[in-house]
C-alpha cells in the first residue's frame, strides 16, 4: 500500500482525514483542487478544500441534496461524474458557476456501509480526456476516502460522547467562599488600632527641646 494511504488508514478524527485526502492523497492521483464535501442535515457541507478561494466555496457549502448539482448528483444515484472541459460541464449545468483555474473536473460518490456520507469533487487546471480504465481507479480512490470518512466521524461521535458522559459526572464546583478571597476580618482594624496607638504615643510626648533639656538635667551630677 503506497505511504499516503497508509496515512489514510491512520488517520483518527475527520480533521485529519481531511487533511490527509486534501495534502497527500489526492495530488498523487493527478488533480490540483479538491473540494470534499459530507452529507448531513440534508445538505451537503463542505469539510476540506484545496485549490480555491473561500468565497467560492462559500458558494457551495451547505447545498441542499436534492439541488441540481452534479455533487448531490453523484451522491444520490452513486455513480461518478466527469468532465473532460468546461464545454462539456456548461452543456449539463449551464448555471454552475465556475472557478477561474478549473477546466476539468470528476465527481464521486462516498458510500460506505451502504450509505452515501458526501461526494469529493476532483478539478484539473487543463481540459484531459479520462480514459476508460480511469472511472475504476477514481471509484476506488471514493472508496477508502468513505471508509475512512466513515470512521472518522464515528470516532469524532464517540469521542464527543464520552467527553460529555465525563463532565456529566464530575461534582459541582465548590462554591467560592467569601473567606478564602478576601483579606483576613482583623487585618484593617489591625492596622487602624495601630496607626491610632503610634498617633497617641507622638502626640502625648513633649517637644524634642523639652526632651533634650530633660534628657541634659537627668545625666547631669549634682554639684558639691
Amino acid at each position: 500500500m503506497p505511504y499516503h494511504l497508509t496515512h489514510l488508514a491512520e488517520a483518527d478524527s475527520v480533521q485529519d482525514v481531511t487533511d490527509v485526502v486534501a495534502d497527500q492523497v489526492v495530488p498523487a492521483f493527478g488533480p490540483q483542487g479538491l473540494v470534499l464535501m459530507s452529507a448531513y442535515e440534508g445538505r451537503l457541507h463542505v469539510i476540506g478544500h484545496r485549490g480555491y478561494s473561500t468565497e467560492f466555496i462559500n458558494r457551495f457549502d451547505g447545498t441542499p441534496l436534492t439541488s441540481r448539482t452534479p455533487t448531490a448528483h453523484a451522491r444520490a444515484t452513486g455513480d461518478a461524474v466527469s468532465f473532460p472541459d468546461f464545454a462539456d460541464f456548461r452543456r449539463t449545468y449551464p448555471d454552475a458557476p465556475r472557478s477561474a483555474s478549473g477546466n476539468a473536473w470528476a465527481f464521486l460518490p462516498l458510500t460506505a456501509s451502504g450509505h452515501s456520507i458526501g461526494s469529493p469533487v476532483l478539478s484539473y487546471d487543463q481540459p484531459r480526456p479520462f480514459p476508460p480504465t480511469e472511472p475504476a481507479l477514481l471509484a476506488s480512490l471514493a472508496g477508502l476516502i468513505a471508509q475512512a470518512l466513515d470512521r472518522a466521524r464515528l470516532y469524532d461521535a464517540q469521542h464527543t460522547l464520552a467527553h460529555t458522559v465525563q463532565t456529566g459526572l464530575l461534582p459541582p464546583p465548590c462554591p467560592t467562599s467569601p473567606a478564602l478571597t478576601s483579606p483576613p476580618a482583623t487585618s484593617r482594624p489591625a492596622t487602624a488600632w495601630l496607626l491610632a496607638a503610634t498617633s497617641t504615643t507622638s502626640s502625648t510626648l513633649p517637644p524634642p527641646s523639652q526632651r533634650r533639656s530633660a534628657t541634659s538635667k537627668a545625666t547631669t551630677p549634682p554639684s558639691s
